[in-house]
């Protein structure tokens, strides 16, 4: 995760970049949402263009998209 560069990408873009690198089958849910909180404050801080106001939105978001 410490090596994603989401400085020019949209969180959709980063997210698919991010969720190919690994395989998630068979996790637990609580998994997922511990994977998603983590990729939701890295994309906040290497955010350039200052999308989101806290690392929690960027979570909340990215958990959206994976639920819608």
């Amino acid at each position: 995760m410490e090596r994603q560069d989401y400085s020019e990408c949209s969180i959709e873009q980063s997210m698919r970049g991010f969720l190919q690198t690994f395989r998630m089958a068979g996790v637990d849910s609580q998994v997922v949402f511990n994977i998603l909180e983590k990729f939701g404050h890295k994309y906040y801080e290497k955010d350039h263009s200052h999308l989101f106001t806290s690392g929690a939105e960027a979570y909340n978001f990215a958990y959206l998209i994976i639920v819608l």
